[in-house]
Order: C-alpha cells, then sequence, then structure tokens
C-alpha cells in the first residue's frame, strides 16, 4: 500500500512539470495594466503564490522593489503604488513597464504609447492594457477593465473605416488593406479586408496600434499606422496610392467627351479639389463652363467656375467654410455644364 501511495505521488509531480513545459505562457505576467488620476494599477497572473520579496517592477525612468513578505495568493492579483517599497511612476502617455526577479531576470514587459516596440498607444480614460496571444505577445486597449477576474475582449472591439483612391482621386476597387498577421507555427495568415467598388474598407477589431498595408495590383504599396479605439469608430484620412492614372487621350475624344473626376481628398474637411477636362473638339475654340456645387435637396450652395474656356485640363478648390454661409457635415454635388454637357457626382464633407 505504501509503494502504492509513492508512485502515484511521483506521477501527479511529473504531469505537473509537463504541463508547465508545454504551457506556452511564461510563469508570471502582466496580465492588465490601468491608470486613473496620477495612481497605477497592476494585474499580475499568478499560478504559485510565491514570496516575491527582491522582485521588482521598472519603467523607462525609475524602478522600485516590491514590499518584504509579499505573497499575492489570488490568481489575478492586484499590485498598487502600496506593494512597492518607494515610490514608482509610470507614463500613462507612454512607457515601458517590466517585471523582474530578484537577479535581473526579465519576466514580463509591456511597452505602450508610441515607444518603439510598442503595439498599443496609450489607454485613454477608463481604459485598459491588455495583453493576448497571436503566435507572439501582443496588447490591446479594453474599455471594460476586469481588474482581480480573467481578460475578455467585450468591449475591446473597434472600427477604422476610410477609403482608398489612385492619385487623381478615382476610388480603387478592389485594394487589399492588410491590418494584422497571425504568426501561427503551422498555419499563419493575415488579416486584410477589400475596398469596395467606391473605394470604401471597414476594418473591426481589437484596439490594437494596427499597421495597415495597402495594396493593389500595379500601385505602390503604402504604410499607415493608426490606433484602433475600442468601442469607437475612427475615419482616417484617405489613403491615395501611387500608379496607375486614368488618362484622357486627346485624339480619342468625341465631340460631347468631356470628363469629370472624382473630387479628391473624399470624404473631405474643409477643402477638397475637383478636376475636370474638356476636349478638343476644335482647336482653340473657346466654351461657355460651369462648375456649381449644391445641397443635398438641390440648393445651390456656391459657383465654382462660370467662364470662357479653352480645351485643356482644369483643377478647381471648394472650400466648405468660404461659401459665404454655414454648412454641415454631409453629402453634396457638384455638376459640371459645358454646352451640351453636363455631368454630376457627390463629394462627403465630414467635420
Amino acid at each position: 500500500m505504501k509503494k502504492s501511495i509513492k508512485v502515484l505521488v511521483v506521477v501527479l509531480i511529473l504531469n505537473g512539470v509537463t504541463k508547465l513545459i508545454s504551457n506556452p505562457l511564461v510563469e508570471f505576467f502582466i496580465n492588465e495594466v490601468y491608470f486613473e488620476e496620477g495612481d497605477w494599477i497592476i494585474e499580475l497572473s499568478n499560478h504559485w503564490g510565491q514570496d516575491y520579496t527582491g522582485w521588482y517592477l521598472k519603467s523607462s525612468t525609475d524602478s522600485a522593489y516590491f514590499i518584504d513578505n509579499l505573497y499575492l495568493l489570488q490568481e489575478y492579483a492586484i499590485l498598487t503604488k502600496d506593494s512597492m517599497k518607494t515610490d514608482l511612476f509610470f507614463n500613462p502617455l507612454g512607457d515601458y513597464i517590466s517585471l523582474h526577479e530578484p537577479n535581473g531576470h526579465l519576466v514580463e514587459q509591456i511597452i505602450f504609447g508610441g515607444l518603439e516596440g510598442s503595439n498599443v498607444l496609450g489607454p485613454g480614460e477608463g481604459q485598459s492594457i491588455c495583453p493576448y496571444f497571436k503566435g507572439r505577445y501582443s496588447h490591446y486597449l479594453d474599455q471594460t477593465p476586469t481588474l482581480g477576474y480573467a481578460n475578455d475582449t467585450t468591449n475591446a472591439n473597434g472600427t477604422i473605416e476610410g477609403y482608398v483612391c489612385d492619385s487623381v482621386g478615382i476610388p480603387i476597387s478592389g485594394a487589399r488593406i492588410q491590418y494584422d498577421y497571425i504568426d501561427d507555427y503551422y498555419f499563419p495568415y493575415a488579416l486584410y479586408v477589400n475596398s469596395d467598388n467606391t473605394g470604401y474598407f471597414k476594418i473591426d477589431y481589437l484596439g490594437v496600434l494596427a499597421n495597415l498595408e495597402i495594396s493593389s495590383n500595379s500601385y505602390e504599396t503604402k504604410y499607415v499606422e493608426v490606433q484602433i479605439w475600442p468601442d469607437s469608430i475612427f475615419t482616417i484620412d484617405t489613403i491615395q496610392l501611387n500608379g496607375p492614372i486614368t488618362e484622357i487621350v486627346e485624339d480619342n475624344f468625341k465631340e460631347y467627351d468631356f470628363v469629370l473626376l472624382n473630387n479628391y481628398p473624399n470624404p473631405f474637411n474643409p477643402t477638397t479639389k475637383i478636376k475636370f477636362q474638356i476636349p478638343a473638339k476644335v482647336k482653340g475654340e473657346m466654351s461657355n463652363v460651369k462648375l456649381v456645387v449644391y445641397d443635398i435637396l438641390g440648393n445651390k450652395i456656391t459657383t465654382l467656375v462660370n467662364e470662357q474656356k479653352p480645351p485643356g485640363t482644369y483643377e478647381v478648390e471648394f472650400n466648405g467654410e468660404s461659401v459665404g454661409r454655414r454648412i454641415t457635415s454631409g453629402i453634396y454635388f457638384y455638376k459640371l455644364s459645358v454646352g451640351k454637357y453636363s455631368e454630376t457626382k457627390k463629394m462627403l464633407l465630414m467635420k
């Protein structure tokens, strides 16, 4: 009977060792960070209830040791300034927080706020920083902190949206916008969306500092860094890709083959440019050109062009703040009229 008990104990110990070795998480790690009115709270994921005497935290400017005989018996233990021997300052706008063993070994580190190596900006009011695993450790902002409990992502997702166009403002359909890469050992894959036929795209994802890679066939790839803020929608500036430009060849003009291009940028605030071309149907002939902006109800906002012009390419600017009266965010139309030809396009003012 005694021999059987000894064997059973050995088996249990070996099973525990196997579990620790196969677990990809480090033994102790910073599980959540929260700032409020100059104070900070750090949650440690703690599995062993170890004596933390001699352990310490570091920031970019400071360090402090834990108080002696500090035992963290909870699974998700809370650290505050009272847990330290001396005052320790972390800059909530951007800093690094590192946890060290008494021998100086780095156990875990969080970098945030745009510092080199960070993958999240400084948290906003009421937000916390949490880690997650995507083949490598990363971090996200959470709108509803869960200090003392397991992390979740219930209110950690946000939305970014925007438009992709070419260098003259023509929307690019099917552009690929990659916003993350899952570094899985067996099946690594990219996370991306495609723009629609108006160049519009929308990304719903965790509150990370996303490095967008925007690409389309035969266009120059562009990279944009943008923070996805949890529980909110953020519209980024129109992304312009250099590459093929739709060209209008004079020899191919028909009698009324005029062209009115999409305004750029679109959406805009408060200015945007409108480009149009008058064909050389009769060399040197002057044409009466009219370019007018209307609101969604058809009321005239302003006349941008009303004069005789020879054939050629023209670009004019519309400024939503200099039309003689206040206009609000919304859809507006611009209409080009030259003789028998007229064309209307819409644009979006977003204040």
